[in-house]
């Protein structure tokens, strides 16, 4: 996998439902476009901090394995640290597969919505889709995604590629449509006004930063393949400082698009952000459109989970200590760990069933955001206590800007 590839990697992860789904909620709580903006800004910044500590590990350790290497390294061998095993534990049988559960039925909603629309109709009244085809068609992509992976490496790292430039194009379609609106003065929000009506207490500030932060979550993938990677030393600083901000970038700006081209109400309550967003600027076309970048977005999402989370998993069983032997085994031809993606893929059409995306979202950032704080708070320790063990490193973040993080 060469820089592009990693790239893609990390922005196929990173840009999938939350973009579509959390602003909304993110708006009722915040109760103001301008704090709304802030919240997105600083989180950003925050991810790309993260990834940069990441960065650090991944060009120290590398090796496939993320969290579970760096855990090992900083915390020591897994007969005396059961933190690595917990980690991997929890990514592979928790979080990637609540995160791809959750984001597989996103995808499957716009599926099924873009099916019952027709041409004319008001995007709040299209019927909602019934739960069992909901819960199908999720399955059907989490397959879909898995056969990919174990076909060969090249089919899932296509696939990521594939989707990422798709899912940018989408979200280019928004933002121009957004900067449009604005040039034209036929924006719905004036934007001066941007602060009124903020919230004054500190708990709505918690819960938007929350929902921002899981709309990011994916910034750490690339590492997960770093013995996969082309040249890391220079590819991974690269990838996670040009994804990290970029993806920023671009998500600051779909929601000015947003905010621009919907009434306010509609961002708070709909589920189908862009599809509106297609049919309040563009009609019917802008809805089949931007509802089909939605799909790849998600779609994209979801293998990039996948990929990540066979490479833990496979680590993990290859430690040979805690779990099975057999998960560790990887084709002799294909050279793809396809019995660690079938388990994850059990597991994942299983969570389809139960909660919502808001629901299952909100695990998957407590989850992962515990460990994301554990790998750095171990770069941390390393870097006081253990400097030798980091020779290796490319590059070295500020101490003061890991503390904050």
């Amino acid at each position: 996998i060469g820089l592009f590839g990693a790239v893609m990697l990390i922005v196929g992860r990173v840009v999938g439902s939350g973009i579509f789904a959390s602003p909304g909620p993110l708006f009722a709580q915040v109760n103001s476009v301008g704090m709304a903006l802030v919240l997105w800004t600083v989180t950003g910044m925050i991810t790309a901090v993260g990834a940069l500590a990441y960065a650090e590990l991944a060009t120290a350790f590398p090796a496939s394995g993320g969290e579970y290497i760096y855990l090992r390294k900083a915390f020591g061998p897994l007969r005396k640290n059961p933190i690595p095993f917990v980690f991997a534990w929890a990514a592979s049988f928790v979080a990637f597969p609540l995160a791809m559960a959750s984001i597989a039925n996103v995808f499957a909603k716009y599926l099924l919505y873009l099916a019952y629309y027709h041409p004319g109709m008001a995007a709040d009244k299209i019927p909602a889709p019934p739960n069992y085809a909901v819960k199908l068609v999720a399955v059907a992509c989490i397959w879909a995604v898995a056969i990919f992976n174990m076909v060969s490496r090249s089919s899932g790292n296509y696939v990521q590629n594939v989707t990422a430039v798709a899912k940018f194009i989408g979200l280019f379609i928004i933002c121009i449509v957004g900067i449009v609106w604005l040039a034209k003065g036929t924006y719905l929000f004036h934007f001066q006004n941007a602060f009124e009506g903020s919230s004054t207490t500190f708990w709505p500030y918690g819960t938007g930063i929350y929902l921002a932060l899981f709309s990011y979550n994916g910034w750490n993938n690339a590492t997960y393949s770093t013995g996969e990677l082309r040249n890391p030393n220079r590819n991974i600083p690269l990838a996670v400082a040009i994804s990290t901000l970029s993806v920023t970038f671009i998500y600051v700006l779909t929601n000015v698009a947003y905010f621009a081209t919907l009434p306010l109400d509609i961002i708070k309550t709909s589920s189908v952000t862009a599809l509106n967003v297609g049919v309040n600027t563009m009609g019917p076309p802008g809805a089949y459109i931007l509802t089909i970048f939605v799909m790849f977005s998600t779609f994209g999402t979801v293998n990039g989970n996948m990929f990540s989370a066979s490479r833990v998993l496979l680590a993990t069983a290859q430690n040979g200590i805690l779990l099975p032997k057999f998960l560790a085994y990887v084709h002799p031809t294909r050279k793809t760990p396809i019995v660690a993606l079938f388990v994850i893929a059990v597991i994942t059409s299983a969570l389809t069933a139960p909660g919502d995306f808001t629901f299952l979202s909100k695990m998957v950032t407590l989850v992962q955001w515990i460990f994301y704080c554990a790998a750095v708070v171990g770069l941390c320790y390393m870097r006081i206590f253990h400097s030798e063990r980091l020779e290796k490193r490319a590059i070295k973040v500020p101490l003061p800007l890991l503390l904050i993080f």
